[in-house]
């Protein structure tokens, strides 16, 4: 009887979700680490914060880096681990974001939530405030949601 229990409780109402990171602030904190900050446009507005490390520049011009991202809206928060390679451009100060934001949980509304969102996009991250935005696009799964209404 529990496993049938466990099998209806939790049951994650999913959605498709849309938008753009816009970063307001960008900036190395070491030589592998670095920190972001900004906006959340679309389906998640709200702001963003960003840790960035295990930044490895590889021979080919593509950067690979791991990041943790905390999305804040109004009914709680979204965090992500992520998998990044940003891609060159043909203009050297801009490179071309390619990356897996998984989603591990969150807190208030976004407690428990799981998912996947993937970005493309062109950034100029040497300008400050940087340049350009990265879109993203995915599923955002959150367990026992009581209502339908904003997320």
């Amino acid at each position: 009887m529990a496993a049938s229990v466990g099998q209806h409780a939790g049951k994650p109402d999913c959605e498709h979700v849309r938008g753009a990171f816009v970063f307001a602030s960008f900036a190395f904190t070491g030589p592998t680490t670095a920190a972001g900050a900004g906006t959340v446009r679309g389906n998640l507005s709200g702001t963003f914060t960003a840790e960035y490390f295990d930044i490895a520049p590889q021979a080919d011009g593509v950067i690979n880096m791991h990041a943790h991202h905390t999305i804040t809206r109004h009914r709680g928060t979204i965090m992500t681990s992520d998998e990044i390679r940003l891609l060159p451009d043909p203009d050297p100060a801009w490179v071309r974001p390619s990356s897996r934001l998984e989603v591990t949980g969150g807190t208030g509304a976004y407690e428990g939530a799981t998912g996947l969102l993937l970005t493309a996009g062109r950034v100029n991250l040497n300008v400050a405030p940087p340049a350009g935005s990265i879109q993203f696009s995915g599923r955002l799964c959150v367990p026992d949601a009581e209502e339908d209404g904003d997320r």
